[in-house]
């Protein structure tokens, strides 16, 4: 079984232009991820999924500095640059890094590996319901799982977002969630810990100055223990902290924005079916929609 870690990045965040070169103790944050992937147990093999725009030219620089894999795809479906990415390696179980958390904790995803393999499932995730803090992502599929969503996603955003066709069609394949049982803070899924805005800089710096070292990794517990000792990350901690959710679709109002337009695409696409007198596109249309609905009517 070969086990590929991916980690998907680029630099045309419109909320943090250029995140991924952003230093943290010396160093951009992309190589930082690269090193935390380096350190997960089980995985034989790291890629960079980025862009095949100019822009993300210096995230493939460092990327072969680093003697990792490259692959570079369309800008902004996630899915295709991940399939296409773990069907080059011939990966057999893939493990999905998100470029912008610089805070994940390899013990821990290595800890969701051993489950996933024992656990003989498609699909990994942490954030159904959300135990840990954001940042702290667990995403693990099987190839075969991965290719079944990219053969048949139908509406844009998931495309976009790369595990969103298995989070809807959940009824098709084995899916379980990684819970957190180390810890009892009721309040650890509404941290936030992972470099979506400009004001995460400051929290993610001060922990690199007080808890980065050259030779080890920061863990969730390294985190934790900083926040209850140290007043200014505790309150650089609170000032971050997002309202709880049954389930982190709710936490981005860009993926429930992104869900909207695929109900609207889907629905257009469907009337034009109707017109044309083909209503097996159409009736295919609108059970997406259907789909699509009643997921949002269950975790809401």
């Amino acid at each position: 079984m070969k086990i590929v870690a991916i980690i998907v990045a680029r630099n045309g965040s419109t909320r943090v232009p250029g995140k991924s070169l952003i230093e943290f103790s010396g160093k951009p944050l992309i190589w930082h991820m690269i090193r935390i992937a380096k350190q997960i147990h089980g995985v034989s093999q790291v890629c960079l999924a980025t862009s095949n725009l100019k822009i993300d030219n210096s995230l493939c620089d460092i990327a072969e500095s680093e003697n990792i894999e490259i692959y570079r795809g369309d800008p902004e479906n996630v899915l295709d640059r991940l399939y296409n990415s773990s069907n080059e390696l011939n990966a057999d179980v893939v493990v999905y890094i998100g470029g912008d958390c610089p805070l994940l904790d390899p013990i821990i995803v290595s800890d969701a590996i051993d489950f996933f393999i024992s656990s003989k499932i498609d699909y990994l995730n942490n954030y159904d319901p959300p135990t840990f803090p954001g940042g702290q992502d667990i995403n693990i599929v099987s190839f075969d799982a991965l290719k079944k969503a990219y053969d048949n996603a139908l509406a844009p955003s998931q495309r976009i977002h790369a595990f969103s066709y298995l989070t809807f069609h959940s009824n098709e394949f084995k899916i379980r969630n990684f819970n957190n049982i180390n810890y009892n803070n009721d309040e650890m899924d509404m941290y936030h810990w992972s470099l979506d805005y400009k004001e995460d800089i400051e929290f993610i710096s001060k922990v690199y100055k007080l808890l980065y070292n050259k030779n080890k990794f920061i863990k969730l517990t390294d985190v934790i223990n900083l926040i209850e000792s140290n007043s200014e990350i505790s309150r650089l901690n609170t000032n971050l902290m997002k309202p709880r959710v049954k389930h982190s679709l709710f936490s981005s109002p860009g993926i429930m924005k992104d869900i909207n337009n695929d109900i609207l695409f889907l629905n257009k696409l469907a009337i034009k079916s109707v017109l044309k007198e083909d209503f097996k596109k159409a009736e295919k249309y609108y059970y997406e929609i259907s789909v699509i609905s009643k997921k949002l009517s269950n975790i809401s």
